[in-house]
């Protein structure tokens, strides 16, 4: 991606739907983002929400190092243009940090900076871990350093409280905001015609980063093949819409195992309304992701209307639901019968699929939109430690 499409059309990542909840909430974003593309501080606004964007030019010692193949307990900790960083902060009159991941060097290294200019510092989780010797003994130290964590999973809340030994007043269960304007039901028939699928057939999609492991599309694949061998006489489709380094793999094996009714759109679509049609062309969603954080995926497609089938990780149990309340179906990870079990008994019940299609989208408006989201987001940073935010910025 160049950064002109990520000034104009991005709009995918969990930072951007925060920048349009917290202005929500009368707080504006502004986005730190450290590239080896520029040389200099570069100063631009992301399109879609109006937010400042911050290109931070990679230290030059860094990518020396990375070049060598130095340490990977240390390269991390010299990511990061402290200085670089500290004129943002500055020059944006930010009067908080929010940092993706707490399981990261990064994020380390904010805390540290924010306590120097007595800037209070949030992690936020999304599925991040640790990666080096060094991280486990710094740590502790700047989880009970920071002003405090921004988790959605109900799971990772509770080992971060273990782990580190912080209050649950310092943990706020705050889930990912989705933008209900822009990802609501329209209509099948319109959304098949312009993309030519049948009408007649019914139809399963997946969308985002193509990595055949960890995004499970091996198992779902797996899967597919008995549920289409099950049903001989019936018109399946299985659409995979996204690009990544996994596609040509992801390609070789659609090929290989030679399953009807699977369509590859093998390209990253960063217009949400072209996303949206291909979910709308769909009767159910399918998440069997062997990991994730906290996928907006799954949201785009619930307040889309969709019933999910999805891999109970993470937070995903927390956006799907449990019981009457559930949006769709969970199934354990990398469990190939089990999903296609899931999936079955979807495309067999028009009448389950509607159930759970009016639950998905009845949650999305309840937990999910950008004003409940903001709100929430605004109280715990407040209580926090952030001053009143006239005048002032969040950097994500």
């Amino acid at each position: 991606m160049s950064l002109v499409e990520l000034e104009h059309e991005l709009m995918g990542s969990w930072m951007f739907g925060y920048a349009q909840a917290l202005a929500s909430a009368g707080i504006r974003t502004v986005f730190a983002f450290v590239t080896a593309r520029v040389r200099e501080l570069r100063r631009r606004v992301h399109e879609p929400t109006g937010a400042v964007i911050w290109y931070l030019p990679a230290p030059r010692s860094y990518l020396r190092l990375r070049v060598v193949g130095a340490t990977r307990d240390l390269l991390p900790y010299l990511a990061t243009p402290a200085r670089d960083l500290t004129r943002v902060l500055r020059a944006e009159q930010c009067g908080a940090v929010i940092c993706q991941e707490y399981e990261c060097p990064r994020f380390d290294l904010a805390v540290v900076l924010g306590r120097s200019r007595g800037i209070p510092v949030f992690g936020s989780f999304h599925a991040g871990d640790r990666r080096s010797r060094v991280e486990p003994l710094l740590r502790p130290v700047t989880v009970r350093a920071c002003a405090g964590l921004i988790i959605s999973a109900a799971a990772e809340a509770a080992r971060a409280q273990r782990a580190y030994g912080i209050s649950s007043a310092r943990i706020a269960r705050i889930p990912n905001p989705i933008d209900e304007a822009v990802w609501r039901p329209g209509d099948c028939e319109i959304a098949r015609a312009a993309l030519g699928v049948p009408a007649a057939a019914t139809v399963v999609v997946w969308h985002g980063a193509v990595y055949l492991d960890i995004k499970g599309l091996d198992v779902l694949l797996e899967a597919w093949a008995s549920v289409t061998d099950a049903r001989p006489d019936t018109d399946l489709r299985l659409v995979l819409v996204g690009g990544g380094a996994d596609a040509p793999c992801l390609r070789r094996l659609i090929e290989h195992l030679g399953v009807r009714g699977v369509t590859f759109h093998d390209r990253w679509i960063h217009d949400r309304e072209t996303l949206r049609l291909h979910l709308c062309a769909a009767d159910l969603y399918a998440l069997p992701s062997r990991s994730e954080g906290y996928p907006n995926a799954v949201l785009e497609a619930m307040a889309v209307g969709l019933p999910v089938v999805a891999s109970e990780i993470a937070g995903v149990p927390d956006m799907v639901g449990r019981g009457s309340a559930a949006g769709g179906l969970l199934v354990p990870p990398g469990d190939a019968r089990a999903l296609t079990a899931a999936l079955g008994r979807l495309i067999d019940d028009p009448t389950l699929r509607a159930a759970l299609a009016d639950q998905a989208r009845r949650r999305v408006d309840a937990r999910f939109s950008l004003d409940a989201v903001g709100a929430q987001l605004r109280e715990f940073l407040l209580a926090r430690g952030m001053r009143p935010p006239e005048r002032q910025a969040v950097a994500a």
